[in-house]
Formats: structure tokens, C-alpha cells, sequence
């Protein structure tokens, strides 16, 4: 154990960064990747901001570090694959996943499961959407069709919100999603 005020980056964090790169993770039983040692340094850097700002150190030696270049990842989905999962999700997972399509929608909490029944405008063909990213509200065209799949959806629905389960707001897919995958 050492204290943090004595740390250093060259002596005691690079060490550390390259013991990383060249040790196999006994997970995966590969090499660590650049996200995993990135992931790591974050972890560092947030300790020594925390004690930087309780007062234990003035400096932290994570301000030398930068990210590593992350590979990006291939993910290729194709539209027979999209087919197939959405065949056997949930109803308000392929709602959700049409509403994206359709209308272009931010996934997640944002946007998409912000989306309420009283934002569709279903005699005029759109749909209201207000973007906490961008502060602004967008007024989306609705296809005939999809409008008339809303209006049905809106008929069995038994919540304010568009995408609900059981008759309750929905914050997150990811674990329907992955069912279905």
C-alpha cells in the first residue's frame, strides 16, 4: 500500500497500465483489450478526482493519461436477423424498435420511452417529440400505415405512455431485447 500523495504516473500508474496490456484476463483468458484498460484508468482517474476534491492530494497523476484508441465494434445486423428477433420479442420491444425506424427517435429514456399518447396528433399524422439533448421539440410526419398501427396499439393500451408493459411505463428493453436476440 502507498499513499496517494506519493503516486506518480511515470513511476506507479504506467507500470501498472502495461502490466494490464501484457497479462491475460483470467475471464476471457486473452489479452486485455484497449476498452477494459481504458475502463480501468477511469476507474483510477475517479479515485483520485474524489480525493482531490475531499482534499487528500492537489494533483492527480491521471492527468497524464490519455484513452487508448478503442477499436470499434463489428456489429453487423442484417434485416433477416432483425426479422427473426423481432418475431419472437416482446409486443413493446418491436413497438419500440418500429417507433425508432419510423419516426427516428433517440432510443432510450430521452426520447422513445418519453413518448405519450397525448403527443400523437393522429388527425393531423404526427407525433410531437421533445429532445432533452437538444433542449427542442421536433414535429414528426407519421406514415398512414404506421399511424393506423399506432391507433390500434393506443386502443389496447392501458397507459399514458406509448411503450409500457403490463400497463406500466417501460425505462429500458435491454433485457427483452436480449431474450429476443
Amino acid at each position: 500500500a502507498m499513499p496517494l500523495q506519493m503516486m506518480k504516473y511515470v513511476e506507479h500508474i504506467l507500470p501498472f497500465i502495461n502490466h494490464l496490456q501484457e497479462t491475460v484476463s483470467p475471464i476471457t483468458k486473452k489479452l486485455r483489450n484497449a476498452v477494459t484498460i481504458n475502463k480501468y484508468c477511469s476507474y483510477l482517474r475517479a479515485i483520485f478526482n474524489f480525493a482531490i476534491k475531499h482534499g487528500y492530494i492537489q494533483e492527480s497523476p491521471m492527468k497524464f493519461w490519455t484513452k487508448q484508441k478503442e477499436q470499434p465494434r463489428r456489429f453487423q445486423l442484417t434485416l433477416e436477423d432483425l426479422g427473426k428477433i423481432l418475431a419472437v420479442a416482446d409486443k413493446h420491444v418491436r413497438l419500440a424498435v418500429e417507433l425508432c425506424y419510423q419516426l427516428g427517435v433517440r432510443p432510450g429514456a430521452s426520447e422513445l420511452f418519453a413518448l405519450k399518447w397525448s403527443d400523437v396528433d393522429f388527425e393531423k399524422g404526427q407525433i410531437t417529440v421533445f429532445g432533452r439533448k437538444t433542449n427542442k421539440i421536433r414535429v414528426i410526419p407519421i406514415k398512414p400505415a404506421f399511424l393506423e398501427y399506432l391507433g390500434k396499439e393506443q386502443a389496447q393500451s392501458q397507459c399514458e405512455y406509448i411503450i409500457s408493459y403490463k400497463g406500466k411505463p417501460v425505462t429500458r428493453i435491454n433485457k427483452a431485447f436480449q431474450r429476443a436476440c
